[in-house]
């Protein structure tokens, strides 16, 4: 009696791989490919009629993330697989929804990938497309830039507005203790009868970004603790200081002010009843 073969496609196999596991080794891998100057992230988010996967790049030295592909697939089937990326939106029109006539219509889309194996080509397709190449250069070499800068003027220059005022704002929040070493405010807490000063908070009111230096004005207030056995006499001062940043990104504090705020205690009750009225 002969045997019937299988009819089962070459297609069907034990090892198939989901979207999530071709994705997330991707994003790994841009990680190791770089060492870290380049994190790749990936993110699942869930709805009634799709789940949905992100592939970013980020670039933690200058905080800038990029997308680099979604991809989209039924709550209930893993496959068939739609990727969103730039190299395909000339070619398409993206579809509004999950509908299934998209799916499985008789006209496939460029984007869409009905095994892992058509899912990791698709994907092989964007990672290597001169869109996401040119882009992944670009973060590591402003990356680069970003932890050596031969000039730092030049690089807040070369910021916009925003990334401009976080760096600077990065400077001071990793220097402004140096205001507290200052001859200025060691004489304003020479009065005081408080110990371990730190700085509470801190507000840039003015930058001045010049062609050889960078001029913050600041305004801080700092605290320290009351010893106990001596008599009060505050333990809070307010004061300004003008943060300069030289070309090597140096941060100098100069014209420093420190006042000494005194807070008068409310008398207690008992004593407020002697008072005569």
């Amino acid at each position: 009696m002969s045997s019937v073969r299988s009819l089962w496609p070459a297609a069907i196999k034990p090892d198939i791989l989901s979207p999530r596991q071709i994705l997330a080794a991707q994003a790994n891998a841009l990680t190791e490919l770089t060492n870290g100057v380049l994190v790749g992230e990936l993110s699942e988010s869930k709805k009634a009629d799709e789940i949905m996967f992100t592939l970013d790049m980020f670039a933690p030295a200058i905080k800038y993330r990029h997308r680099v592909l979604t991809a989209k697939h039924s709550p209930t089937l893993l496959y068939p697989v739609l990727l969103d990326a730039d190299v395909f939106r000339s070619n398409r029109i993206r579809p509004a929804s999950m509908d299934p006539g998209f799916w499985l219509g008789e006209k496939k889309p460029e984007s869409r990938a009905d095994s892992d194996e058509e899912l990791v080509k698709l994907v092989e397709k964007v990672l290597t497309s001169p869109e996401v190449v040119s882009r992944a250069q670009s973060l590591i070499a402003m990356s680069n830039e970003t932890r050596t800068p031969t000039n730092y003027i030049h690089y807040l220059k070369g910021l916009t507005e925003a990334e401009r005022e976080s760096a600077i704002d990065e400077k001071i929040a990793e220097t402004h203790h140096e205001i507290l070493d200052s001859e200025v405010f060691a004489n304003a807490i020479a009065e005081t009868n408080a110990s371990g000063w730190g700085v509470d908070e801190y507000e840039i009111e003015d930058i001045d970004l010049g062609d050889e230096e960078c001029i913050a004005r600041l305004s801080y207030s700092a605290s320290g603790d009351q010893e106990e056995d001596k008599m009060y006499s505050g333990d809070k001062v307010t004061g300004t200081a003008k943060a300069v940043i030289d070309s090597q990104g140096a941060v100098e504090y100069r014209e420093i002010t420190a006042e000494v705020i005194h807070e008068h205690e409310e008398p207690d009750s008992e004593d407020a009843s002697d008072r005569p009225e």
